[in-house]
Parts: structure tokens; C-alpha cells; sequence
């Protein structure tokens, strides 16, 4: 069924709406449990695109049976929790970094997402069908239309600009991250070379030079390096170990 292009134009200034309230839930609750305020989210304008999206996605699926309410609790679950593992998994991927974390919460998938999110994600689609969306329909039915067009091209321009700019920061961080990772392993190569050669000698200054680069690092994890990382911290702790023992003596 096609659209008019005032649907099209009320569709766009939703999901906007949609993103700024994600944006303001999300950073309110980060802000108050950090006891600072935290922009939350990839982009660094007040929207949280996949707030946006999942709005936007539970409204069209549940248009059908919108009454019922057991089916839009489920479709509200299951739809926001596959947005979240595509989208967790893609930016992972592409900036080897992740924007959320699950897996202090139980029953988790790889961090990605978690059955208290998810029955979470049910009753906020509940909401959002059998009240929130009717009022903001109002409020965006009332706007003239050259209101709501102009709006819709300022947000969609200072939006893409947005994304290009975050993008960037996102690839520069990466490399960052990059850098520091293989600078790490390539000290635990070299001192892995000393470890095997003077194996029978031991000394303080090659434990000093491990735990300094940990230390300097020492909350860094990365499913792409971590092996790396894993062996260094067993092996300092095999020195410590022979070094104790050494002093024993």
C-alpha cells in the first residue's frame, strides 16, 4: 500500500520524535547512575536512531491487531530484540567496539540482548501502541504541512551530517583501539622470546615491563585480541609465581 507524501512526511517527523525520547530516556538514566551526564549513544546529536526504527517497526506490525494486546507485547519483544543483535553484532563488526552490554544481565545472548530486556521492550511496545502513539499522531496532524516539510529537511540534514561525522570518530577510534591492542601484542611477544631464552633466570625487570603495559590498560577487552592479551596475563603471573618461590629459597 503506497504512501501519500504527507504519510511520508508525518512517518519521517516520528521517527525523529521516537529518537529524541530514546535519547532522553537513555541519557537521563545513564547521567543519574554515572552522577554525570552521559550523551548516550553512537551519534552525537539527541536521537537514538533504534528507538526510532523499533517505534516505527512495532507500529507497522501491530496495526493489524493493535487491540490485542498479548500480540503486540510479543511482537514488541521479539522485533526490538532482533534489531538489537543485528545492530549490536554490525557495529561490533565494523568499529570493533560495543554501545551496549548485556552480559552483567541473566539469561543473555552474548551480551547482545537479555530476556529482562527483552519482556522490557514488550511492555514499553504496549505503551507505545495503546497510548503514546495516538497522542503523538495529534500532535503531528496538527502541524501545516510546510511546517512539517521543513522540519522534516532540517532534522534529515542535520541527521545524515550527524552520521557521517559519527561514522568518522567511530573509524578513528577503532584504529586507535587498533594501535593500542597490537602495541600490546607485540610486547607480549618479545616477552615471550626472553621468557623462552633466560627461562632458567628470571628477573624483576621483565615482570616490570608486563605489568606496566597492563596497567596502563587494564580494563581493555576485545574479542578480536584477547587471546593475546589472555597469554600475557598468564604469563606474568607464572613469573610471579617463579619469583616468589625463587625468593623462598
Amino acid at each position: 500500500m503506497l504512501m501519500t507524501v504527507k504519510e511520508i512526511g508525518l512517518w519521517i517527523f516520528i521517527f525523529f520524535l521516537y529518537s529524541f525520547f530514546g535519547w532522553v530516556w537513555e541519557s537521563c538514566y545513564r547521567s543519574v547512575k554515572q552522577k554525570k551526564f552521559v550523551n548516550r549513544g553512537y551519534l552525537n546529536g539527541p536521537w537514538l536512531p533504534i528507538y526510532g526504527f523499533s517505534a516505527l517497526i512495532i507500529l507497522y506490525l501491530t496495526y493489524p491487531f493493535k487491540e490485542r494486546i498479548a500480540m503486540v507485547f510479543l511482537v514488541g519483544a521479539l522485533s526490538v530484540s532482533i534489531i538489537e543483535v543485528v545492530v549490536g553484532l554490525s557495529m561490533e563488526k565494523l568499529f570493533h567496539v560495543r554501545y551496549w552490554d548485556y552480559r552483567g544481565v541473566p539469561l543473555n545472548y552474548k551480551g547482545y540482548i537479555a530476556l529482562p530486556i527483552s519482556l522490557l521492550w514488550g511492555v514499553l511496545a504496549v505503551l507505545l501502541v495503546r497510548f503514546a502513539d495516538h497522542q503523538v499522531m495529534q500532535l503531528t496532524a496538527c502541524l501545516p504541512l510546510p511546517i512539517l516539510y521543513v522540519a522534516d529537511s532540517i532534522l534529515l540534514a542535520l541527521f545524515l551530517f550527524d552520521v557521517i561525522l559519527s561514522t568518522i570518530q567511530a573509524l578513528h577510534l577503532k584504529r586507535i583501539l587498533h594501535n593500542n591492542i597490537q602495541s600490546i601484542n607485540e610486547r607480549n611477544k618479545r616477552l615471550r622470546k626472553q621468557v623462552k631464552k633466560h627461562r632458567a633466570e628470571l628477573n624483576e625487570k621483565v615482570l616490570k615491563k608486563a605489568e606496566k603495559a597492563l596497567k596502563r590498560n587494564p580494563s581493555i577487552f576485545s574479542s578480536k585480541h584477547n587471546a593475546g592479551l589472555s597469554e600475557m596475563r598468564t604469563m606474568i603471573n607464572e613469573i610471579k609465581d617463579k619469583l616468589n618461590k625463587d625468593q623462598g629459597k
